[in-house]
């Protein structure tokens, strides 16, 4: 989990799944760990990570990054953001959360906030084009209807905005394969 905010960990939820499968480990910064302790989740499937840190799941290991939540505005309260990156069988993603940090060294993958209240489009174009990632895959897109969403696809491949990425938004259930 990246942070604590509701449209990232739904806290009851995540509780209740942990009681129910005792092989369930949560990863998360410790502001989300103490949470979803308050809310009842189990101590021993709760696991905090500070940026630096490595989980060295079997066929993954995943590097937690990153620092904070992208501010909204100036005056408001900021919030710890973990990144991840993530490789496996020769393929690297990186999710940022909510924030436009930049991976700590190339990546196949890069996920790509495209909606949100501290987010512009000018600076999703900079990320992507900063990055220079393979592929940019579109996250944090719910907020937007579908002529907002083209809005941002059509810039988003726009390769002279950009450079060589390729931009895509994955439709509910679609997978892609990174190696």
């Amino acid at each position: 989990v990246t942070h604590e905010h509701a449209d990232h960990v739904d806290g009851p939820k995540v509780a209740a799944a942990l009681k129910a499968n005792g092989g369930l480990t949560l990863w998360a910064n410790n502001e989300v760990v103490a949470a979803l302790g308050a809310a009842g989740a189990p101590s021993g499937q709760l696991s905090g990570l500070t940026p630096g840190d490595w989980l060295n799941i079997p066929g993954w290991q995943v590097r937690a990054g990153g620092g904070w939540h992208k501010p909204i505005r100036s005056g408001m309260p900021r919030f710890h953001n973990l990144t991840y990156t993530i490789s496996a069988d020769g393929g690297t993603v990186y999710h940022p959360g909510d924030s436009l940090d930049l991976p700590y060294g190339s990546v196949d993958v890069l996920c790509v906030p495209i909606s949100g209240p501290w987010l512009a489009l000018g600076e999703a174009i900079d990320y992507v084009h900063d990055a220079d990632a393979r592929l940019a895959v579109a996250i944090h897109d719910s907020l937007n209807t579908d002529i907002g969403s083209q809005l941002w696809e059509f810039r988003l491949e726009d390769h002279s905005l950009v450079g060589p990425t390729e931009f895509r938004r994955l439709k509910i259930g679609e997978t892609i394969t990174v190696s």
